[in-house]
């Protein structure tokens, strides 16, 4: 807002789609990525932490993050701010198009937040599939609005040239495309991930169950939690068919494996 950016914003459209772009697929993101809730809770006092606790699991705070909420301020700020008057009114006075910056960031934010899935977000969860198709759904509508600038007959605003406004249009066309596509990668990455880290695990305790039925003799003692897969956890429940349990230094050792 105080950038060469926000200063050519005033002579072409090209510009101010540009810096919306800057609040909106780039700095929302980053900041999602940021995981500034989870940063907030483990590096502040118990009061702030219970209040900020409470702000999560409210009423309104539910309403704020549905998803029909978020897409109303994300999509509907861009679409209300572009295809009508209030861009021409906003561009005349720095301190509207400035607030206006802070609605897109803040709808961008929310947008972003589950679709990063860094920070927790208490009431709701989306899967990878519902946030490939979250992401999927949304990139049409951006694609609609470019279109309608790049069409459009007259001057998005007195200030602008119209070869200025389709030029915006096309920026802003072409780039939430791309948007969607980087988004859409790491989120089917992050999934290939899990599923893979799911059948790790699942095949880990096929072997645990495999090596306790080939010795049902050797009685179960109380396992402890350790690192799956790891070579002594191996190496136990091979010979012995159960993991040994950590003792105090004052209990009697245990027997040797047969």
């Amino acid at each position: 807002m105080g950038s060469p950016v926000a200063t050519l914003a005033g002579s072409y459209f090209e510009a101010n789609v540009f810096q919306h772009l800057l609040f909106m697929i780039i700095a929302a993101p980053l900041l999602a990525l940021g995981a500034p809730s989870t940063l907030l809770l483990q590096s502040s006092g118990r009061k702030i932490k219970t209040f900020w606790l409470s702000v999560l699991r409210s009423r309104p705070f539910e309403l704020l993050t549905f998803p029909v909420t978020v897409w109303a301020v994300y999509f509907g700020a861009m679409f209300a701010f572009f295809l009508s008057s209030l861009i021409n009114t906003a561009v005349h006075h720095p301190y509207q198009l400035d607030l206006w910056n802070l609605v897109f960031l803040l709808g961008a934010t929310l947008y972003w937040w589950p679709l990063v899935g860094v920070d927790p977000i208490v009431h709701w969860r989306m899967g990878y599939g519902s946030r490939m198709l979250y992401l999927l759904l949304g990139a049409p509508l951006e694609v609609i609005l470019g279109l309608a600038i790049l069409s459009a007959r007259s001057p998005i605003a007195s200030i602008y040239s119209l070869s200025s406004t389709h030029a915006g249009g096309a920026l802003l066309w072409i780039s939430t495309e791309v948007a969607a596509v980087v988004g859409f990668a790491p989120i089917f990455w992050q999934w290939v991930r899990s599923e893979e880290r799911m059948a790790r695990r699942a095949d880990e305790q096929a072997d645990r169950r495999a090596a306790r039925a080939a010795h049902p003799s050797v009685p179960a003692g109380p396992a402890v939690p350790a690192p799956a897969g790891s070579a002594w956890e191996a190496y136990w429940l091979a010979r012995t068919g159960r993991v040994p349990s950590v003792r105090s230094k004052d209990a009697a050792p245990e027997p040797p494996p047969s």
